[in-house]
């Protein structure tokens, strides 16, 4: 007998069987991307700046994959069905239209030629409706099909028919795939195997299922010597000692190639999975010439007419990714030398179930819950910014992104704390890669980390260990794959001061079940409360004094964290829980002592639809000070508004900066309604906005200054320029945040923050990029570097990044360093090219990921200096 190659289809098999291909980025995927610089100014000190975020879209790229040429052997008369498997090895959904013809030039043509749908895999039409119409796949979807054919009476055995199966896709109709198929005629005995296993989806590890071999004898002939093959895809393991002959209980010996072993229907040799299977007729399909690691049958003779099944156990290995392990059986019996006995069985795909697991801890040498937590900084000074290195573990099967929530609403740092995600570098902004509305790590693979970096600045007046207990603030890391998935760190600063008021829910501060403990605002809303039929939603409010004097807080709601006065229609009245009195502040509380409030706040019958943002205030006019806590009223789902990003730069006394932030409606409705209100943290200090109405990216004379936006459609974005100016007497090194908050009424209200620093050298970064198709190392003839969006197709195209760095202040700057990281969905494409010398390049290898940082020496007045760099989109 007769073992060789079955030609392409078999080849591209092969290479599945033995790999997993990397997926192409998801069409329509943006990459977004922002870098920073960092110098030291003539004093010593400092100084960190943002540029702006420039993004990448990811188009749409046709790719399809047909499995498998064959050859089946058939009486005349007969009808065939030939299996075969489509893919769509693309980046986008897409239609294919599958095709079949007879080919001119052989011994005949086959009648009947029709597609029908086999969704169990079984090589068996499901029904007997053919298949009409092209077919719709998402990326790395399958469809399994068979085509069927009936053979004419009049030809005799060696007559051979081929066909031709071709696939094309819609999107792009010169992305094609096509099979070659034969129908071989033969006279007399006529063997055919159907595959099937007993489960297709399981987890990894997991086990063990019995896969069975059912071989027939549709000839009108004994058939002799019918050998059966089947090499295991990687992943899947034999099961030693789980052989059955026809359902027998007697266990095949799994030793010894030439060993027959007696059966209810006579004698089969069998060996599979050990050192001694040699020298037996070798699978095609799995890229070897070996024949111990195959199962391997010989079964003596089947009558015409008559059946058997072979079966036995596999187990699925552990630590796969989530994927498909496939899988065919081989088969011959003793035709003629003339007329080629090998053929293939169907294929039957074993599905790998996914598993998704996060761990947020302190350590890079262990994905283990816990470790190295809390991250603690043992102290800090007032007024300076603090890091903690939070590192997530993707656990489970295949690559995944982690939104990161910042329990900002649970967080026990003062007001005035301000809070920034960073990458590795403690430099380059986290953002939001995936447009959820969450800063995100990007994607992580199975097995791996990246490290979050928390910076905090803390209030200029702070001090102490908030007695005793220190302060705290949690993120979690939660699956975007699976949002039930998730996991917790804590982040901890041992001495810092507390407000010497504390606002919260449910109970007062230091007391189980408080909610909002620690400075307000919180980003999120601590409570939700539901408007009950009469408009009114209560809120349960403790006031506690954390001072150590005895102080008087007034009481006082706003719709705004600003602090503006409730909308017409809104009201509030404070009840004191234990007497019924209405009051409009806490009266004389003692260190420690608390008072339970009833906030009854009524609400207009106008208002619309969503989540509405209300904010309580607790304010002493003895001390100053105060706390804010941020609940809301629901009505119900709200629209997504996204506002970013949050920036740095630096400016003279006297002097101003324009920040560049986009508003994106990233939900499912429309919004309208927009108010953008912007604040200052310093004295003296004062901003404008203005709205992109000549639509260049850069604020230009034809800008208009806006404080509304009306109306934003379902995916619209619009620019917004904060032109932030400095007192002329502003001290060097003082540090202004400027907090823009839009306010709309389809839900909660959205800010940024852009952090000022005075100083007498002025460093600002920007940010360009252009497409380089081929990954050639230049830019496309007419893309020039700009911070437009820009569109790329993934596989071997690549995105040019240009990073300028330009010191417009008075006084030198000095150890000026840029940072960037590799974009999410990208690999680096070295070298990095610096525009001066001396200048210092760090950078990841070929096809990695990481940091790029280029420093030079110094930047005079004026000067400027930039650095190239390329990443391939996946």
């Amino acid at each position: 007998m007769r073992w060789s190659s079955y030609g392409v289809g078999v080849a591209l098999l092969g290479a599945t069987l033995l790999g997993h291909a990397v997926a192409a980025t998801p069409a329509g995927t943006i990459i977004r991307n922002q870098a920073s610089a960092t110098y030291l100014n003539t004093d010593g000190s400092q100084v960190t700046v943002t540029s702006n975020v420039v993004q990448t879209t990811i188009e749409q790229v046709a790719g399809v994959q047909l499995v498998q040429d064959q050859t089946l052997h058939s009486l005349s008369s007969a009808s065939v069905s030939i299996s075969h498997r489509l893919k769509n090895t693309g980046n986008g959904n897409d239609r294919f239209d599958i095709q079949v013809a007879n080919v001119s030039g052989d011994d005949y043509d086959l009648n009947d030629l029709s597609l029908f749908a086999d969704e169990d895999q079984n090589g068996v039409a499901d029904s007997n409706t053919a298949i009409s119409q092209s077919l719709w796949l998402a990326p790395d979807e399958e469809f399994y099909f068979v085509l069927s054919a009936s053979v004419p009476s009049s030809v005799t055995a060696g007559d051979n028919a081929q066909l031709s199966l071709s696939v094309m896709s819609a999107f792009n109709s010169t992305v094609t795939d096509a099979n070659a198929d034969n129908v071989l005629v033969v006279d007399g005995a006529n063997v055919g195997v159907v595959k099937t296993i007993e489960q297709r989806v399981g987890l990894s590890p997991s086990g063990n299922y019995v896969v069975s071999l059912e071989y027939s004898n549709n000839g009108n002939q004994t058939a002799n010597d019918i050998v059966l093959v089947d090499a295991l895809p990687a992943g899947m393991l034999y099961v030693a000692g789980s052989a059955r002959w026809n359902n027998d209980s007697t266990v095949l010996t799994d030793a010894g190639a030439s060993d027959a072993q007696l059966g209810s229907a006579g004698t089969i040799t069998f060996c599979a999975y050990d050192s001694s299977c040699i020298g037996l007729p070798e699978s095609s399909l799995d890229n070897d010439a070996t024949s111990d690691n195959q199962v391997t049958a010989v079964v003596e003779s089947l009558a015409a007419g008559a059946s058997g099944v072979l079966s036995f156990e596999v187990s699925i290995a552990p630590n796969l990714p989530g994927s498909n392990l496939y899988n065919t059986a081989e088969y011959s019996h003793d035709l003629p030398a003339s007329q080629p006995t090998n053929q293939l069985s169907n294929s039957v795909a074993f599905t790998v179930l996914s598993s998704i697991g996060v761990v947020a801890n302190g350590s890079i040498a262990t994905p283990i819950d816990g470790m190295s937590e809390p991250v603690n900084i043992v102290s800090a000074a007032q007024g300076t910014t603090i890091f903690f290195s939070n590192i997530v573990w993707n656990t489970g099967s295949n690559s995944d992104t982690f939104n990161i929530e910042l329990d900002t609403a649970a967080s026990t740092f003062p007001l005035g704390s301000f809070y920034r995600l960073l990458k590795s570098d403690s430099a380059t902004p986290l953002l939001d890669t995936n447009s959820d509305g969450v800063i995100d790590t990007g994607p992580i693979q199975a097995g791996s980390y990246v490290v979050v970096v928390l910076s905090v600045v803390l209030p200029a007046d702070s001090a102490g260990d908030n007695g005793g207990v220190g302060f705290n603030i949690s993120k979690t890391a939660r699956s975007i794959r699976d949002t039930t998935v998730f996991n917790e760190i804590n982040d901890h600063l041992d001495e810092i001061i507390g407000n010497s008021v504390d606002l919260t829910n449910q109970a007062a501060a230091g007391s189980a079940g408080a909610l909002g403990v620690g400075p307000g605002p919180e980003v999120s809303p601590v409570s939700s409360v539901p408007v009950d039929a009469s408009g009114i939603a209560e809120f349960d409010l403790f006031i506690r004094n954390q001072g150590q004097a005895t102080d008087q807080y007034q009481l006082s709601a706003s719709l705004h964290v600003s602090g503006l006065a409730l909308a017409d229609g809104w009201v509030v009245e404070f009840v004191d829980a234990q007497t019924g009195q209405a009051i409009i502040d806490t009266g004389n509380l003692q260190s420690g002592e608390s008072v339970h409030v009833i906030a009854r706040l009524s609400v207009p019958t106008q208002v619309s639809p969503g989540s509405h943002s209300i904010y309580f205030k607790s304010h002493s006019q003895q001390s100053g000070t105060s706390d804010i806590k941020h609940d809301a009223v629901l009505f119900a789902p709200v629209p997504t508004l996204q506002f970013e990003p949050n920036l740095s730069a630096q400016l003279e006394p006297g002097g101003s900066v324009v920040y560049n932030h986009v508003i994106t409606n990233s939900g499912v409705l429309p919004i309208s309604g927009l108010q953008l209100v912007s604040t200052q943290s310093q004295p003296g200090w004062s901003s404008v906005l203005y709205e992109d109405t000549d639509d260049n990216q850069v604020l230009s004379p034809g800008d208009q200054i806006v404080s509304a936006v009306p109306n934003l459609a379902v995916g619209e974005s619009r620019d917004v320029f904060l032109k932030v100016f400095a007192p002329a007497n502003a001290p060097l090194a003082q540090r202004n945040i400027s907090t823009v908050v839009i306010n709309w009424a389809g839900g909660d209200s959205v800010q940024v923050q852009d952090t000022s620093t005075v100083s007498m050298s002025n460093v600002s970064i920007k940010k360009e990029q252009a497409l380089d198709t081929g990954c050639h190392g230049t830019p496309d003839a007419g893309s020039e570097f700009a911070p437009d969006v820009i569109e790329v197709a993934p596989g071997n195209n690549c995105v040019i990044y240009r990073l300028t760095a330009t010191n417009l202040g008075a006084e030198p700057s000095y150890n000026v360093t840029i940072h960037d990281y590799t974009p999410s969905y990208t690999l680096y494409s070295p070298h990095a090219s610096c525009s001066r010398n001396p200048c210092w390049l760090t950078e990841p290898a070929n096809e990695q990921t990481g940091t790029i940082n280029a420093e030079t020496d110094q930047l005079l007045p004026g000067d400027s200096f930039s650095v190239q760099f390329s990443v391939r989109v996946k």
